[in-house]
């Protein structure tokens, strides 16, 4: 059962409390960074998975190549980079945001820990292992919308 008593109140959010969990209604603007027209949820590296210095493959910070997205796991505790929009430095870089729909359900097997490192950061994660495309699979059941307030 959902439980988030302090998703009304973010500023009581703390290091390392997982924030949302399955079937939790996203109550904060879970944002990411991304380009003009193409959602940013499709684009993770090495790195974002707690997959070190792949050998043969790439950088850990060059993107996972979709052909390896069967072959790699992600881990929880590791997944997609994101920010809760109310929590952010003011001094972020300009960037095109795109945004969770508030009231959306989080999709089973993620969930949403905030480290806020740096400020107002989160991860979506899973709660057990799962192969990189399924990750995928998960996030695309949430709806992204690029933020209205985005510069042009």
């Amino acid at each position: 059962m959902p439980t988030n008593p302090k998703k009304n109140n973010p500023t009581e959010y703390v290091a390392g409390q997982v924030i949302y969990v399955a079937g939790d209604m996203l109550h904060d603007e879970i944002s990411r960074s991304g380009g003009a027209l193409k959602q940013p949820v499709m684009k993770m590296r090495f790195i974002d998975i707690g997959v070190n210095n792949p050998q043969g493959i790439a950088a850990n910070k060059d993107e996972i190549p979709e052909a390896l997205h069967e072959g790699f796991m992600v881990k929880p505790g590791f997944g997609l980079s994101t920010f809760i929009r109310s929590q952010m430095d003011e001094k972020q870089p300009k960037t095109k945001w795109w945004h969770v729909s508030l009231l959306a359900p989080l999709p089973a097997q993620l969930q949403i820990i905030f480290d806020d490192d740096p400020k107002g950061h989160c991860t979506i994660t899973v709660t057990a292992p799962m192969t990189v495309k399924a990750f995928y699979a998960c996030l695309n059941c949430l709806s992204w919308m690029r933020s209205v307030d985005d510069p042009k």
